[in-house]
């Protein structure tokens, strides 16, 4: 129980006899000794469910082993007023006074935030308050957050900005984490922190118009996001890609647009399921152009180092869509692959404009031929492309995988 002092004008009340007074000069001398700091030697408590029974104005906190939570102080042994001082026994079992873990005793920390005591410079002080313990501060191995409601930028600005710059990291440098399996402050090599990537979920499909990036730019000093579109590899940008294994058309709709006014196109085993010819198209203001323009091509197959067949087109009827090549049917035949240039599609100026060089291999009527596509052509029209579509002359296609690269202006 707790002693508590004698009540004023004890000692000078001349009924007051001998003994009297010194069983309160003890008991004054009690309640120093468990009310005041330094006036008694530091002791320890053991957390037992989750709480300890002072006895004194400073502790030390231990654990039965390994890390565990104060969630109260029982407060038999002290009064209201009082001032509490407490630290960790053993830094390695981990201490984590709880706020408002609710009870008497219970701890109200500032700004709602757990004290964890992981260090022998660790210490809290509290002020008793009626059923409460009251936080009035903790030790500086840890950080003073701002005043009002705490955000994750206070936490960053203010622990972070206390930092100086590494600006020559090392792989077996470290970095702060929090370790919510014991919820503890931890450190962790740089090396091994990366290793977190692996259990993370793939993203096989990342829209690359949307998605973004974590990135460094050297020239600014500062982190940045990037969108996987804006990641140039030898000039060029993935932009997207289509199977277009049982469908009609093979279409891009998305990343045709002013930052490339040239575009690549890798074509990867295209049969068809009737139609032998491969045409082209593009949209505008997201229409579909079909009418209104001539177009013109050259076709050129070539099968072993015989030129087999040229084909010219000129000034043509409006435009369909335009050839590029014949492709094998035949499920035994290897299916066309290729490469497509498209120039001035986003000029506003420029007619647009299209090689491609391609090639398959073909068995048919007992021998086996090789045949290769040289081929260019386009459209005299100058509205400003926004899609881009690969389609059988008819039917679908039974095979056919298109990659589009836009290429980088500068």
């Amino acid at each position: 129980m707790v002693t508590t002092l004698p009540a004023a004008g004890y000692f000078t009340n001349p009924s007051r006899t001998n003994g009297e007074a010194k069983t309160a000069q003890d008991n004054t001398l009690a309640f120093l000794r468990q009310s005041i700091m330094g006036a008694t030697a530091v002791s320890t408590l053991t957390i037992v469910s989750g709480g300890i029974t002072p006895t004194a104005a400073v502790h030390r906190v231990d654990t039965s082993g390994g890390a565990a939570n104060l969630n109260t102080a029982v407060q038999t042994n002290t009064v209201d007023n009082q001032f509490l001082l407490l630290m960790p026994t053993n830094p390695a079992n981990v201490v984590t006074v709880k706020h408002a873990a609710g009870g008497t005793g219970q701890f109200i920390l500032k700004d709602a935030i757990d004290y964890v005591m992981n260090s022998v410079d660790d210490f809290i002080i509290l002020w008793r308050d009626g059923t409460n313990w009251r936080e009035v501060v903790r030790s500086a191995s840890t950080y003073t957050i701002p005043d009002g409601a705490v955000t994750a930028a206070k936490l960053i600005d203010t622990i972070v900005n206390d930092f100086t710059a590494l600006t020559a990291p090392a792989i077996d440098d470290m970095l702060a984490m929090h370790d919510t399996s014991v919820n503890a402050k931890r450190k962790i090599r740089f090396d091994d922190y990366l290793k977190v990537l692996n259990s993370l979920t793939e993203d096989t499909a990342p829209d690359t118009a949307n998605d973004f990036l974590l990135s460094y730019d050297a020239s600014a000093g500062a982190a940045k996001k990037v969108k996987p579109a804006n990641i140039a590899l030898s000039g060029l940008v993935f932009l997207g890609y289509v199977d277009a294994a049982g469908a009609a058309s093979a279409d891009f709709t998305s990343g045709i647009d002013s930052t490339y006014d040239d575009y690549l196109v890798i074509m990867d085993n295209v049969r068809m399921a009737s139609s032998t010819n491969l045409c082209w198209n593009y949209r505008s203001a997201g229409v579909w152009v079909t009418t209104g323009q001539l177009y013109a091509y050259r076709c050129s197959e070539i099968v072993g180092t015989t030129l087999t067949h040229t084909q010219d087109t000129a000034g043509s009827t409006s435009l369909g869509y335009l050839t590029i090549g014949n492709v094998p049917t035949a499920p035994s035949d290897a299916g066309l692959s290729g490469k497509a240039l498209f120039c001035s599609m986003t000029n506003g100026t420029k007619q647009k404009s299209v090689n491609f060089e391609g090639a398959h291999s073909a068995y048919n009527a007992g021998s086996f031929s090789h045949a290769k596509y040289l081929n260019s052509g386009g459209a005299n029209g100058t509205s400003v492309a926004d899609g881009l579509r690969f389609k059988p002359a008819g039917g679908n296609f039974s095979t056919g995988k298109f990659a589009l690269f836009g290429i980088k202006k500068s």
